[in-house]
């Protein structure tokens, strides 16, 4: 994994991303601001790992380029499975966010892959003045973590 900041290109990319993410509907301008200049930029190769099932819960991603495949073992003896494919656009790590639990699966780089991170400080920070993005990312938690025990069971 290799973490920096983001260039003017970046920034400029994720403006017009943010916009077309249903999660950041309710933001002014000046709030999606403040949010662009609090994410990182992560790149990983394909085959390594964002994050493991279990682990800390620190992050907020948006995926700018390339995919990944999202893992859950529900037991010590169950097997692996893959419950999701994401591409652009799409975003992951809310669910420790907003439950304030481990990590609930593993994520996998598929392809090289650029992320926009939102640590968690930060997300806290955009929660509490954007009332509106916490309960779109409280819905979509939820959402998930009901999928995934569906897939489970």
């Amino acid at each position: 994994m290799n973490k920096s900041t983001l260039n003017a290109k970046e920034y400029e990319d994720l403006a017009c991303l943010t916009r077309s993410i249903k999660l950041f509907s309710g933001f002014n301008m000046e709030q999606l601001e403040t949010l662009v200049r609090q994410l990182r930029i992560y790149c990983y190769e394909p085959g390594e790992y964002v994050c493991r099932q279990g682990e800390p819960g620190d992050a907020f991603y948006i995926i700018y380029e390339g995919s990944v495949s999202v893992f859950v073992k529900p037991g010590f003896f169950s097997r692996t499975r893959k419950v999701a494919q994401l591409g652009p656009g799409e975003v992951f790590g809310e669910m420790a966010m907003i439950f304030k639990t481990p990590r609930m699966a593993s994520v996998q780089a598929g392809t090289p892959l650029k992320l926009f991170v939102l640590e968690h400080g930060y997300f806290d920070a955009v929660a509490r003045w954007n009332p509106q993005f916490y309960d779109n990312i409280r819905q979509l938690a939820e959402k998930r973590r009901k999928n995934n025990s569906d897939e489970i069971v």
